[in-house]
């Protein structure tokens, strides 16, 4: 049964040549495992938790081609589910038109080139080259795709047909759904930020109860913390950047997020060995930096904004539209550039309504994101201070011990500023993971650096 799923091509398309060599060469790995693991134990002797990782890689090498299938499935349905709500938006021109949904759905995905979607677009293709009919290939796409979004989109375009109503009943059904995919994106992202944010900030928080142990003990009991802070924090923040919705925000940036996380790593290590005005400096200047380039580009998106709504009031009356469209290509160079194109193929007076839909959209999506960079200015609130009071915590413990019958017991009188330099150079990582989620690839330093100056005020305020 698991090899007749992953040989039919149906379901996995060109991809099936890729799963049917993994099918055919796991089990002669699972065997060689075991193999290994069984001549470890007769004649070999050796320690049983090496015999037992041996067993354990056998086991996972066999059942590989359905992890394999399931996690290809899984990663291919958060992939398309996130690309929904652009792919919607430029199928809405397109179904205006009188091209056939299949050739709506293939076109819309290779003109933003979205990688995920692609791949169900192109066994769509597959299945049409078989030989399927055109209702058949996407009813077979819609019953076999991970997407559970797109799943829902092709289902209610095939009944639309089949019932014989209008294109526009169609683009209507479509309008709908993207602005469901475009809050529903916005809302899991803000989510999986949040959830991302607290996680750092506890780790923060707890320091105030995990460091004074090393007090009663080793002072490298905190070199793991360390380690793990200076890891997480910055590939966190930049997983939230890969992850952000793409509708809503201008392209590019990349450089003010290298720029934000390389000085706060910096910042942090520099803090760590005592220099903390030259962290200082280095978090300033990077803050300027990145605020200046958000105040040009805030001004290059608000006319940009302004060109969309032009170019969607020209396409409304019938004149001609792209080149004003082109201009504000920093919304989405791919989507404006797939709408322009639509222009040949619902006409200018077709696709005004559809224009229309996209701006709707587009403000829909400029609607979320305020709400979002709402809640992550709570969050920098909270990461900002939170290394601030840990501070405070360790200090008030260490004062505590030290004015009872618990002194006799330390024996690691250092730790105490050790511990309060680990938290320092904590704090310029703390604040990442909530900056990317307030402005994604182009965060900021500035939380971080207040966060800095709150953990150098706490300690020079705490040891006057």
């Amino acid at each position: 049964m698991m090899g007749r799923r992953l040989n039919d091509p149906r379901i996995y398309g060109p991809l099936v040549t890729t799963l049917n060599a993994i099918d055919a060469i796991s089990p002669i790995l699972a065997v060689a495992f075991f193999i290994a693991a069984g001549a470890s134990y007769v004649a070999l002797h050796v320690h049983y938790l090496l015999i037992l990782v041996l067993a354990s890689l056998g086991v996972i090498v066999f059942f590989l081609p359905e992890l394999s299938r399931r996690l290809l499935a899984s990663l291919l349905g958060s992939g398309i589910n996130d690309e929904m709500p652009s792919l919607l938006a430029v199928m809405i021109p397109y179904v205006a038109s009188s091209r056939d949904l299949s050739a709506v759905l293939v076109t819309a995905s290779e003109s933003l080139g979205l990688k995920f979607s692609r791949v169900e677009t192109r066994r769509l293709s597959y299945l049409l080259a078989a030989g399927y009919d055109e209702r058949r290939a996407l009813r077979i796409l819609a019953d076999t795709t991970p997407s559970s979004r797109l799943r829902e989109v092709i289902r209610e375009l095939l009944t639309v047909e089949e019932m014989g109503l209008s294109r526009l009943r169609a683009a209507v059904n479509l309008y709908a759904r993207t602005m469901d995919a475009v809050k529903s994106t916005w809302q899991s992202y803000a989510k999986l930020g949040e959830t991302i944010t607290e996680a750092m900030t506890t780790l923060i928080v707890s320091a105030a109860v995990l460091l004074p142990l090393s007090l009663f003990g080793s002072s490298n009991l905190l070199i793991p913390l360390a380690v793990l802070m200076m890891v997480l924090s910055p590939s966190l923040a930049m997983l939230l950047a890969l992850l952000r919705p793409k509708l809503g925000e201008p392209e590019g940036g990349w450089w003010v997020a290298g720029l934000t996380i390389g000085s706060a790593v910096a910042a942090s290590l520099i803090m760590f060995l005592g220099r903390y005005l030259a962290a200082l400096i280095i978090l300033t200047l990077a803050t300027i930096v990145s605020e200046a380039s958000w105040a040009r580009l805030s001004k290059r998106f608000a006319e940009s904004l302004r060109l969309l709504r032009e170019a969607s009031e020209r396409a409304r009356l019938g004149l001609p539209f792209a080149d004003v469209l082109s201009r504000a290509s920093m919304l989405g160079k791919s989507i404006i550039n797939a709408i322009v194109s639509s222009d040949k193929v619902a006409g200018r007076v077709g696709i005004g309504p559809a224009l229309q839909s996209f701006v709707d959209i587009f403000y829909e999506s400029l609607r979320s994101l305020k709400s979002l960079q709402v809640e992550a200015y709570i969050l920098m609130g909270i990461s900002a201070v939170a290394p601030a009071i840990s501070l405070v915590g360790v200090y008030a413990l260490v004062n505590y011990i030290a004015s009872s019958s618990l002194s006799s017991m330390l024996t690691n009188t250092l730790s105490v500023q050790y511990a309060a330099r680990l938290l320092m150079a904590m704090s310029p990582l703390s604040t990442l993971p909530a900056a990317s989620l307030h402005r994604g690839r182009r965060m900021s330093p500035a939380a971080s650096l207040v966060s800095a100056t709150l953990s150098l005020l706490v300690v020079r305020f705490i040891t006057l």
